[in-house]
């Protein structure tokens, strides 16, 4: 599971307040098991308690009863009285043991039992002896005083006994009270702090996402109409999936800056190759140009041997009548004019060649120039050839 994702970012303010209710409900749930846990102790011990005390008082104040009975004379059944009395005192005694049993969980309350043992025991004696002295028919006065005291004592113990069950039922109902009171205050404050971390979840979360959105479409827009700078980047922060789709976005940039630059080089290479067309297109125009003077050349020393011709035929016509003595020089000038005749022929030849191979021109343009050289040499020795046969 990817903590940095934007499904656990948006989910934080939900398990948070999902926290809050668990808090809530297990707070009131352990504050509802405290007041059943007292609901349990007041039926289990202290309800128990305060009525075996209640009995044991009444039962004390029955023995007295029956003890009154017995020492006004007035009843007719002085022996049931008797066992009336020592049943009453018996129960006293076993009611204050339920009543401890009860409280044994709680000793604080039920109180030092030694102290009721002593006063038990001495008002006991006490009525005994009281009773034994009225059946034996002696004075009473003293021993009523004792047994009154004794008697005031027992009853002052058991009512305080009473006294304690309800008063510590209170001191521990009012610490339960308190218990409760700081945990439920425990409880509001920790929803009250969860409830304002999911309130700064719910802020903080959505504000970053929208801030990723707003920096991502930013410096897409920044990238897209900056001169096309393909060197800017997208600095990456977060690791969630805004943080992939820039990562993403930088490979593509850097994909199609990479692109950019094979294409500039190619066009750079285009474009050296456009000048090297250039070049040689200059280089063809000045062979071309050469040619044409070339050319020139050719026609004017074509015109030239054919003025020369007629010159010599002239010369010819004008020295028939020289022809005797000149008929060895005729004849050779006649062979050099076949001679030139025949290079003229090949001149001519020549030239359509070369005309038919201009377009070869730049390969043989040094062949060229040596028909122009042999050119050269044979009009030369053509106009040699003119002028003596002139002279």
């Amino acid at each position: 599971m990817n903590m940095h994702s934007i499904r656990t970012k948006s989910s934080l303010p939900v398990m948070v307040m999902g926290l809050t209710i668990i808090i809530v409900i297990s707070m009131f749930w352990w504050m509802m098991s405290l007041q059943n846990n007292l609901i349990e102790i007041q039926s289990r011990s202290f309800m128990p308690a305060s009525e075996v005390i209640l009995n044991a008082d009444r039962d004390l104040y029955q023995a007295k009863l029956a003890q009154l009975n017995i020492l006004s004379g007035q009843s007719n059944a002085a022996d049931e009285e008797e066992i009336n009395r020592q049943e009453n005192i018996q129960q006293v005694a076993a009611r204050y043991a339920e009543y401890r049993e009860y409280l044994k969980e709680f000793p604080e309350i039920s109180g030092d039992p030694a102290v009721f043992n002593q006063a038990y025991q001495e008002w006991v004696a006490s009525s005994d002896a009281l009773v034994q002295a009225y059946n034996n028919g002696l004075s009473l006065n003293l021993l009523k005083q004792t047994e009154d005291q004794e008697f005031a004592e027992l009853r002052d113990i058991l009512d305080k006994s009473g006294e304690a069950v309800i008063s510590g039922f209170e001191v521990i109902e009012k610490q339960l009270a308190a218990d409760i009171r700081t945990k439920m205050t425990i409880t509001f404050i920790a929803v009250a702090i969860v409830l304002i971390i999911a309130m700064i979840f719910s802020y903080l979360i959505p504000k970053k996402l929208t801030n990723d959105i707003n920096y991502l479409v930013k410096r897409i827009n920044e990238i897209a109409s900056g001169d096309g700078d393909l060197t800017a980047r997208i600095d990456v922060s977060s690791k969630d999936e805004f943080g992939n789709l820039a990562q993403a976005f930088n490979v593509f940039v850097s994909n199609l800056q990479d692109l950019i630059k094979n294409i500039l080089s190619q066009v750079a290479n285009l474009g050296n190759l456009t000048a090297s067309l250039s070049d040689a297109s200059v280089h063809t125009k000045d062979i071309n140009d050469k040619l044409n003077l070339s050319t020139e050349s050719i026609v004017s020393a074509v015109h030239e041997m054919t003025l020369a011709n007629k010159e010599m035929a002239q010369v010819a016509t004008n020295s028939a009548s020289e022809a005797d003595q000149t008929a060895g020089l005729a004849d050779r000038g006649m062979a050099v004019v076949r001679t030139s005749n025949e290079k003229i022929a090949a001149l001519i030849r020549n030239m359509d060649l070369v005309l038919n191979s201009s377009q070869e021109l730049e390969t043989n343009s040094n062949n060229i120039v040596t028909v122009l050289e042999v050119i050269r040499g044979v009009a030369e020795q053509t106009n040699l050839l003119a002028l003596n046969a002139a002279i």
